[in-house]
């Protein structure tokens, strides 16, 4: 059944009911922007039959809800409307007062509500959490935003996102994809020439608002932070399982820090966190491959089927005897599921440090020379793809998977510097958080830096003996990655020029990762100034970049240096080996 419910401002809604029951049963609910109806499709049903059938056959009720200003939905639409806004509404009090008409209205509920969705739905149920109903009783958040311009969907540490904002400026307020012209993202950018050029009437008409705020705040200012959700979750009274993608390469980094900011007041022992071999919304997907990357067999459905379902019967039914763990990772590389007391790890850890050397070669050996380093131009004519292969537009297909692809179609390039390790004589394990210190300079006034750390496959791989279909010999697979701009290294809000030709030490988080490295396997670091379309292309010079002219990017001489007094490293957050038994 569908309806539209009798509110000040009316949301549309539409809930689905087992067809026959006796007992009360709990609601799950999701808020979405996407449309929970349309002339050509039902959210619900697609919801139902895929994502949430595991759910369905134990038996809830269903609530899909259109948000505020979408779709059948009355009022004013805001992109991730902020929390505190001069308006008494948000997403917050949207979600209260739908929950409290719920629990009175809908005949044999049990008076328990658990929320659930990924990407924006996940970030509309974590806004419920902030003045949670007390019918709220579980929620589920997967691929969750936190922080638009920190670390999610539209900036990096100050680098602006370029495709995947411009293609959702374009689909929220026209309602439709970009059409690049031979479905070459890459090569439309590149012609623009810059960002003003983009902004003009051919592509934006200067009247795309989503569009024209991204411009109008290239620093972390009011806009941003009082969109970053953590800011405002300030205690942990509902159980609430944090679902991340270790190659989410759109809310990577919201997922990981709700649950840490949620983690900060968990005197219940309320908050869990499971991380998966996933991309964005990939703990949907049945598939036991990630394109060539084989996982060991279904990931998600493990996920689906021994932890999500089980996990809502427990607290909406009061059913099973669940138990989750702290954090329950899969260890990439292993290929296992492992359960942890702490995220990121910390106990049996111990943070190794693996030095940039000459001769490209990465090691455990501190550098013992001086003025020491390796170089290359960055060119703004000629960036580096983030992704092999024509780039189509993020939203046609160039977010999918392309975190899987071969690392090693980019090593050619004269602008993709890497530095690698011996083959390894035994298994390295990491679990925790990965820091880089990358001692550089640049022959401009700013510049982006961009870091991979990547698992190199032996020459010898035997698909049989790793019981793989494919050939992965040489394959390099990246681990983590991260990129920062550099005139944001002090301040994500003022901006500061770089000194041509000063070498400055620059802290570059990527996160925390479990992967094994195997015996035989090779440890690697890429280092380039580009990433290009998802990243902007970085004038390499102290400006506005939203004002920035053609004529205004330069080329660049960049420097990393590997030499004693300015040694470069990545630190590894490496478990400890066991004793060896005499």
């Amino acid at each position: 059944m569908h309806f539209e419910f009798p509110v000040t401002t009316r949301l549309y809604t539409e809930i689905y009911t087992p067809e026959s029951t006796a007992e009360d049963l709990p609601i799950i609910f999701t808020r979405t922007p996407y449309g929970v109806r349309t002339a050509n499709s039902s959210y619900g049903d697609y919801r139902l039959k895929g994502a949430y059938k595991t759910l369905a056959e134990e038996k809830y009720i269903f609530v899909f809800q259109d948000m505020r200003g979408k779709y059948n939905s009355e009022g004013k639409y805001a992109l991730l409307r902020p929390i505190l806004d001069t308006s008494p509404t948000n997403e917050s009090t949207d979600a209260f007062d739908t929950m409290d008409w719920l629990i009175s209205n809908i005949p044999h509920n049990n008076g328990k509500i658990g929320m659930t969705g990924n990407s924006y739905n996940s970030w509309l149920a974590a806004m419920a959490l902030i003045n949670p109903h007390p019918a709220l009783a579980a929620v589920n958040l997967q691929g969750t935003p936190a922080d638009l311009y920190i670390g999610d969907d539209f900036y990096h540490q100050g680098a602006f996102r370029l495709s995947p904002s411009f293609g959702y400026a374009i689909i929220e307020h026209e309602q439709r994809g970009f059409k690049f012209e031979n479905n070459d993202a890459y090569q439309w950018f590149l012609e623009r020439g810059s960002l003003e050029n983009i902004n003009s009437a051919e592509f934006l008409n200067k009247e795309n608002p989503y569009w024209n705020d991204f411009m109008a705040h290239l620093n972390y200012d009011e806009f941003w932070k009082t969109r970053s959700i953590t800011s405002y979750l300030k205690n942990t009274t509902v159980p609430t399982l944090n679902v991340v993608g270790w190659w989410d390469d759109q809310d990577f980094y919201g997922s990981l820090k709700i649950y840490e900011q949620l983690e900060k007041h968990d005197s219940l022992n309320l908050n869990n966190l499971v991380a998966g071999p996933w991309y964005h919304a990939g703990w949907e997907d049945p598939d036991d491959y990630y394109k060539q990357i084989h996982l060991g067999g279904s990931v998600s459905t493990y996920y689906l089927t021994e932890i999500q379902a089980p996990w809502f019967k427990y607290h909406l039914k009061n059913e099973g005897d669940f138990s989750q763990a702290e954090a329950t990772v899969y260890r990439t590389g292993k290929n296992q599921w492992e359960n942890f007391s702490e995220w990121p790890q910390k106990e049996n850890i111990s943070p190794v440090k693996w030095y940039l050397n000459q001769g490209f070669k990465l090691s455990l050996d501190k550098p013992t020379v001086s003025n020491s380093y390796s170089s290359y131009i960055s060119d703004p004519k000629n960036p580096v793809p983030y992704m092999e292969g024509t780039v189509p537009g993020f939203w046609q297909r160039g977010s999918l998977g392309w975190k899987a692809d071969n690392q090693s179609v980019f090593t050619n390039r004269g602008d993709v510097l890497t530095w690698v390790s011996e083959p390894l004589t035994e298994d390295v394990d990491i679990s925790g958080s990965i820091k880089m210190k990358l001692c550089a300079s640049t022959s401009g006034t700013d510049c982006d830096w961009v870091v991979k750390l990547i698992d190199v496959f032996p020459s010898n791989y035997n698909p049989e003996i790793e019981n793989t279909k494919y050939d992965m010999d040489d394959f390099q697979m990246l681990i983590a990655d991260e990129v920062i701009r550099a005139k944001y290294r002090n301040d994500l809000s003022s901006p500061e020029p770089v000194n041509p030709n000063q070498i400055i030490e620059y802290k570059i988080d990527l996160l925390s990762k479990s992967h094994r490295f195997k015996k035989g396997h090779r440890i690697m670091i890429h280092i380039q100034s580009s990433w290009f379309p998802l990243i902007d292309m970085n004038p390499q010079k102290f400006i506005d970049i939203g004002k920035a002219k053609p004529h205004d990017y330069k080329r660049a001489t960049q420097k990393i240096y590997h030499s004693e007094m300015n040694a470069s490293y990545i630190e590894l957050p490496t478990m400890k080996k066991p004793p060896k038994k005499k």
